[in-house]
């Protein structure tokens, strides 16, 4: 295996793990709303589009300024190739990011954290029915090894499974979001530069996203201003704005980027199959960021434990990356 491929597989574990800690953050945020609010399921998925929205547009603008300090030239003279690109990404990103959040509200998190991972099958099977790809044996014992320990590490239950609608949207997501991953393996797309694609595909995503999410916040304001002063304050709290940066600078930007950067130096399965670490590395994070997130806040947020199927999930996800790694 040549030394880019290696340094594409290490980077995209690493975006894992920094993606791996929005999930904590993000809940860290949602608790401390809901301590503010009380629950108000249409107030939560409203506030959820808005701040993904939110992270998405802050990211593209920051990314966008941090480059024009460095090197202005590196964003100019954006080819049709790259925009059609981040177009491709934000539209199939943007609503897989949507169609989760929703699904989420009336999904168990355990058979969300499971349903969201089934690219690493379809994947394979996509790409078969794009370019004709074929499906060897050892992905095939790949994927089956990856959804073993998935199993594992969710808690997934498959006597409880029933497909309804939150089932149903969370395939749906993941359906979008294989063909996400596919777009950077287009042979078209690999003159394109991950740095403008980036900027572009967040900019897109945040725009849409914060459109969708301004009609009900206008309602809101109109209907029920305590409601919207509470809204207000909690986006500018200090404690939540640091935390915000956090996810915009970590699993936003870093993450994001990395997968534009190393992605197309590996097959899209091969890819599918890293992205699968994301799970593990959330329930570590869940392990140890309450620790200190909750007390900061205020919050009621215990720890998970770091269970035994945690362990064995992560050594038969570490198992089937180095069987399709190793010839």
């Amino acid at each position: 295996m040549t030394s880019k491929k290696n340094i594409a597989i290490i980077g995209l574990m690493l975006a894992t793990a920094v993606w791996g800690t929005s999930f904590v953050m993000f809940r860290t945020i949602l608790l401390y709303t809901e301590k503010i609010i009380g629950d108000n399921e249409s107030f939560f998925n409203t506030f959820s589009l808005f701040n993904v929205g939110l992270r998405f547009f802050l990211a593209a603008l920051g990314l966008f300024f941090i480059t024009m300090l460095i090197n202005k030239k590196s964003l100019s003279k954006i080819t049709k190739l790259e925009f059609r690109q981040s177009l491709l990404l934000a539209l199939t990103g943007g609503p897989a990011v949507l169609l989760q959040m929703h699904a989420l509200r009336i999904t168990p998190a355990s058979t969300s954290a499971f349903l969201t991972q089934a690219y690493c099958i379809l994947i394979p099977w996509l790409s078969w029915w794009r370019r004709g790809s074929k499906i060897n044996r050892k992905t095939f014992l790949a994927t089956i090894l990856v959804l073993i320990s998935l199993k594992l590490i969710t808690g997934f239950n498959f006597q409880v499974f029933h497909l309804g609608l939150g089932e149903g949207l969370t395939l749906l997501a993941a359906f979008l979001f294989s063909f996400q991953i596919l777009c950077f393996e287009e042979e078209i797309f690999k003159n394109n530069r991950s740095l403008v694609t980036t900027v572009l595909m967040f900019f897109i995503t945040g725009i849409i996203l914060l459109l969708i999410s301004a009609y009900p916040l206008y309602k809101i304001s109109q209907g029920n201003q305590v409601l919207f002063n509470q809204f207000l304050a909690i986006q500018t709290n200090p404690k939540i704005s640091l935390i915000i940066f956090a996810m915009i600078l970590g699993p936003t930007i870093i993450a994001f980027w990395s997968m534009a950067s190393f992605q197309p130096k590996i097959s899209a399965t091969h890819a599918g199959l890293i992205y699968c670490f994301e799970p593990i590395w959330a329930s570590l994070f869940a392990v140890l960021f309450p620790l200190f997130l909750a007390p900061w806040l205020g919050i009621y947020y215990p720890p998970d434990f770091l269970s035994v199927d945690l362990i064995w999930g992560a050594i038969l996800m570490l198992v089937a990356q180095v069987l399709i790694i190793v010839k």
